[in-house]
């Protein structure tokens, strides 16, 4: 599982460097598309490698997500 997050990190960590990013997905018969342009990447907070905690609580990125998906 570990190496599965890893593995999505680096995959959106490259695209955003090719001007943006962009995953789709399908549940049941739902298909999903996600896009983020590169301005949206840049306006995120930047979570530095030497930090103990990333710059949102789980709680706290679960309710943002939540607010954005509604």
């Amino acid at each position: 599982m570990r190496v599965l997050a890893i593995a999505a990190l680096l995959t959106f960590v490259c695209s955003a460097f090719a001007g943006g990013y962009s995953a789709s997905g399908k549940i049941g018969e739902t298909r999903y598309e996600f896009k983020a342009s590169e301005a949206d990447i840049l306006r995120t907070p930047i979570w530095k490698p030497d930090a103990p905690f990333p710059p949102f609580s789980a709680r706290e990125a679960q309710e943002i997500a939540k607010r954005e998906f509604d």
